[in-house]
């Protein structure tokens, strides 16, 4: 296996000018990307956000909540709010992208604010991919929610509200608002997605390598000789994953010194290491079981399946696709890369990873016994 490991690996990068012409098509590709679309990144200004609100309230208390946040001129410098006539109306809109959020106030929501045993509770839904209106949805009803609460408290303890104010504006200050080290810039976007996009074409290796051992002279001769199969494949399958790594590496390098991508330190870019590592073993993988299943012929597969994955996951438009991008093993490596880099959940990033190093053994149990069933 070493010796078969160490003889792939000295052949294919004895090749480099392939290697090179291929990491500077794709820092080219980054580089028009990422200018091209640097605007859709950067958020110029606030505009109005329309949240859609159903009051199910059986009491008052739900109305007049509603009805004080209509009333503050400071909130409605932010938020229009769209009546809806039930539930299933608002979360239509929603669905429908109409509305950046929903506002719902349950039947009980009275009856929980006059006794305290009990959680008073609002529900404010949004869509995964509007993450800035969002937050600035959730910041309003948060706000307001914490002044009533001081308001119930300040009644509770001294039996009216006289004296009681509360200044929305007070206790804030204008600061510049950014979403660096929280969202990527267009090149950081576009940097991930060439990355693996790169690393889906290096599929190309595993399938020609087993195009090579199994569909040809060579192939031949191993097919009569006593030499185990399984280590000649693990040896090459790793030289070659190495290779698509290295090459990933690069790229990392050049983008984060040229064109300050920021791709972490410490041990956010020990555990970028790791899904490059992890999703370069498994595109090596799938080119090699393309090309088992093919008879030797699956390039014209890889070149489409490095395509169609890398346009499902958002790679060309940052756009979600929603359903059909789970299809995209390139969803899973962005996902773990972008919760990774950005401030995310680190359970999902392991979750993701979990997902490509399943798909990778079971690209690699299918290339097995593949290659079982030849030798026999």
């Amino acid at each position: 296996m070493l010796t078969q490991f160490w003889y792939t690996l000295k052949r294919v990068l004895k090749d480099y000018r392939a290697t090179l012409v291929k990491l500077a098509s794709f820092l080219l590709l980054i580089l028009v990307l990422g200018s091209a679309f640097s605007e859709n990144f950067d958020i110029a200004s606030i505009d109005v956000v329309e949240v859609a609100c159903f009051v199910e309230d059986e009491g008052p208390s739900g109305r007049e909540f509603v009805d004080m946040m209509k009333q503050e001129k400071s909130i409605a410098a932010l938020v229009r709010f769209v009546e809806v006539s039930d539930r299933a109306a608002g979360e239509d809109l929603l669905d429908r992208e109409e509305v950046s959020a929903f506002l719902y106030i349950p039947p009980a929501f009275s009856r929980q604010v006059n006794d305290l045993s009990q959680i008073n509770e609002l529900f404010v839904y949004t869509k995964k991919q509007s993450s800035f209106e969002a937050t600035v949805v959730q910041n309003v009803v948060d706000t307001f929610t914490y002044a009533s609460n001081c308001a119930y408290a300040h009644f509770k303890m001294t039996g009216s509200l006289e004296g009681f104010a509360f200044d929305m504006d007070a206790g804030t200050r204008d600061v510049e608002y950014t979403a660096s080290g929280n969202k990527p810039t267009a090149m950081g976007y576009y940097a991930v997605a060439m990355l693996l996009m790169m690393i889906l074409f290096g599929a190309d290796y595993g399938c020609s390598g087993m195009a090579e051992d199994y569909f040809s002279a060579t192939g031949d001769r191993l097919r009569v000789s006593p030499l185990n199969p399984l280590p000649q494949f693990a040896g090459k399958i790793l030289a070659l994953a190495l290779v698509t790594f290295l090459e990933a590496a690069v790229l990392v390098g050049f983008t984060g010194l040229v064109y300050d991508v920021d791709w972490g330190t410490g041990s956010t870019l020990a555990t970028l290491i790791v899904i490059v590592l992890v999703y370069s073993a498994f595109s090596t993988a799938m080119g090699a079981m393309f090309s088992l299943l093919m008879g030797g012929k699956g390039e014209s597969l890889v070149m489409v399946a490095g395509i169609a994955f890398t346009f499902l996951a958002g790679g060309f438009v940052a756009m979600p696709l929603p359903v059909v991008e789970y299809f995209s093993p390139s969803y899973y490596a962005r996902t773990a890369i972008f919760n990774l880099l950005y401030n995310g959940s680190r359970t999902l990033v392991w979750q993701c990873l979990g997902v490509l190093g399943g798909l990778t053994v079971l690209c690699t149990a299918v290339s097995i016994r593949k290659i079982r069933r030849r030798r026999v």
